[in-house]
């Protein structure tokens, strides 16, 4: 067997790279540079040098108006809506209301008589936050959709007839009561969102239960003598004498 020797042996060199022209990873020519951006010339109103201000921005209808879930809720006036028929007091013969309601709240008495304008047994609502565009009228509309509505009547002052910024609005059945006490709270009659409560005239009567407590209350409360009260009244002496 023959040797091989260094003779034999014939030794490749790798062929060298193609030239890269000039760029990033050798991709392609490098871009050439941008020109310069000519020179700002100066005015009275901007000087040289300045960035202007961008323009202004334009706004779209679209942009500008509110979402409708964040609209309040607010019905529209409805002028064909007719008006509902509201109880009268002088067709009604046979109730066995009293004569006379004595009423008595914060240490204070009186007679009121506008209790005879209202049904017997009725369920009644406080309105509140009306506005002085709100009569008895638009606030019966605005109830009259409940089957047990009788009447509403807006508050208003003796001399000047102007509204006191409340009112009432009555029904027969407990139901209707309740309904209009969870959806119509917060709703718009007029201008104003309204505010309903539960009516307390019942607890102003003279002879009502919250009443006699709060008598006989101020009975134990009050002074047993005239030497107690005069005990109190005494005056007081610089050295406590």
């Amino acid at each position: 067997m023959k040797k091989r020797t260094k003779e034999d042996v014939t030794i490749v060199a790798p062929h060298p790279p193609p030239p890269q022209e000039e760029g990033f990873g050798g991709a392609g020519p490098v871009p050439p540079p941008p020109p310069p951006a000519p020179p700002m010339e100066a005015s009275e109103e901007q000087p040289a040098g300045v960035i202007p201000p961008p323009p202004p921005m334009s706004y779209g209808m679209h942009d500008m108006t509110m979402p409708q879930e964040m609209v309040p809720t607010r019905p529209a006036p409805n002028p064909i809506l007719p008006v509902p028929k509201q109880y009268q007091a002088n067709t009604d013969k046979g109730n066995a209301r009293p004569k006379l309601y004595k009423m008595s709240s914060a240490g204070a008495s009186w007679e009121d008589q506008s209790l005879h304008d209202w049904p017997e047994d009725d369920h009644r609502i406080f309105v509140g936050d009306l506005g002085n565009e709100c009569n008895d009228d638009l606030l019966a509309q605005a109830f009259q959709h409940y089957k047990s509505f009788q009447k509403a009547k807006v508050i208003r002052e003796r001399n000047t007839g102007k509204s006191r910024g409340y009112g009432f609005v009555s029904f027969l059945d407990v139901e209707d009561f309740m309904n209009a006490m969870r959806s119509m709270n917060g709703k718009y009659i007029g201008n104003r969102p309204i505010k309903l409560r539960k009516s307390t005239w019942q607890e102003r009567q003279h002879n009502s239960e919250k009443n006699q407590q709060k008598k006989a209350w101020q009975q134990k409360a009050a002074p047993k003598s005239k030497k107690h009260m005069s005990a109190v009244h005494a005056p007081k002496h610089r050295h406590g004498r």
